[in-house]
């Protein structure tokens, strides 16, 4: 089975789905393909509106071009494009979901007639999308180990306001005077943690290696809900294992909660794909 990610940072660029992968456990006859990367959605630094999108369409291409005619080598058999959230559009999910889906859509619609049914099977059946809210740096915040290789200063302790990571904001004054005064925004981690390093912090490299380190199954249940990361898992499990009695399972618990704008509409609490007829990706 070959098993690819389509991702928008550098911090995720070849090491979002090596980790991801990792935490699920070793997997035979899993081959995982070099990551593609695309555009963001969302990190224009405002929230998405209703309004037409340049990056949604840019992603939703991307993904349709995986699948399309005329692609020149073999598509992966599991393709999960993933994007940040972002603190800007915690509260609209939704709205992420329903312009993608849109895009998509419309992508769909410029394919001849004759190739379109099966270009949109394929996606349906071998692709979905998730989001980490509010950015991968978040869940660094759950794991001592992780936020070890961030070269944190040793006066700094993080001060945050709520356990659940994927509501994060921190309270710690120091930060809130200097974010004041730099217009920063105290829902942003990866702010926060270029703060607590003294301007160390940089993803491509502390940060690849804190995601490398990161622990996923040690973040729950002290951080839960973990909605969007567990809904991620769940579907990725589902995907490689479906059917199939292997011992895998979510790594943050499949009883917990799950985002609903990526995991309600297409892999539903009873495991079977769903049939509506408006299920674009396999979990949207």
């Amino acid at each position: 089975m070959h098993v690819q990610f389509l991702v928008t940072g550098e911090l995720e660029d070849e090491t979002l789905g090596e980790a991801i992968l990792r935490a699920i456990g070793e997997i035979d006859d899993c081959t995982l393909m070099p990551t593609l990367r695309t555009d963001s959605m969302t990190s224009s630094g405002r929230p998405l509106t209703d309004e037409g999108n340049t990056s949604i369409r840019r992603f939703a291409n991307r993904l349709v071009s995986e699948f399309a005619p005329g692609r020149g080598s073999r598509p992966p058999d599991v393709l999960v494009a993933i994007d940040d959230l972002e603190p800007w559009n915690t509260a609209q999910p939704d709205l992420v979901v329903k312009l993608l889906r849109r895009a998509l859509r419309e992508r769909l619609d410029r394919i001849p007639q004759t190739d379109r049914a099966r270009t949109a099977s394929l996606l349906q059946r071998r692709t979905s999308f998730h989001l980490l809210a509010p950015m991968p740096e978040t869940y660094f915040f759950g794991d001592p180990a992780a936020l070890s290789e961030c070269m944190l200063h040793v006066d700094r302790v993080p001060r945050l306001l709520r356990d659940d990571l994927e509501d994060f904001e921190t309270d710690d004054p120091s930060y809130l005077s200097v974010a004041r005064r730099e217009t920063w925004d105290a829902r942003h981690p990866k702010r926060y943690l270029q703060f607590l390093s003294d301007g160390n912090y940089h993803e491509t490299s502390q940060g690849k290696a804190a995601l490398r380190r990161l622990s996923w199954r040690g973040l729950s249940p002290k951080h839960d809900p973990l909605g969007f990361a567990r809904a991620m898992f769940e579907d990725i499990v589902f995907a490689l294992f479906a059917g199939l009695e292997k011992g895998f399972s979510n790594p943050l618990g499949s009883v917990g909660p799950k985002a609903s704008a990526t995991f309600g509409r297409g892999i539903p609490e009873s495991r079977n794909p769903a049939s509506a007829a408006d299920v674009i990706l396999r979990n949207i």
